[in-house]
C-alpha cells in the first residue's frame, strides 16, 4: 500500500507561489491569443482574397500587416491593464 505524506515537513511551494504561477500562466495564454488570432485570422482572409482576385501575395501580405497592428494594439491594451493592477 502507499505511504502517507509527512505533514510535518514544509512543502516547497506556498499557496501564494501557486497563485502567482497561475496568474503568469493566464497572462501567457491571454497574450498568445491576442497575437495568434489577429495574425492567423487576417492571413486566412488575405489568402482567400488572393485566391478570389488572383492577386497572390498582395492581400495576404497586407492583411498580415493589418493583423500585426491589431495584435500590437491588443497586447498594448493588455499591458496597460496589467500595469494598473
Amino acid at each position: 500500500m502507499g505511504t502517507k505524506p509527512n505533514r510535518d515537513q514544509p512543502t516547497t511551494e506556498t499557496p501564494q507561489a501557486e497563485n502567482q504561477v497561475l496568474i503568469v500562466f493566464g497572462d501567457i495564454i491571454e497574450t498568445t491569443w491576442r497575437i495568434f488570432l489577429p495574425l492567423v485570422g487576417m492571413a486566412v482572409c488575405g489568402i482567400y482574397a488572393d485566391m478570389s482576385f488572383n492577386t497572390i501575395p498582395w492581400y495576404t501580405l497586407s492583411s498580415m500587416a493589418v493583423g500585426g497592428v491589431i495584435a500590437a494594439l491588443l497586447v498594448r491594451q493588455q499591458l496597460k491593464g496589467i500595469s494598473k493592477s
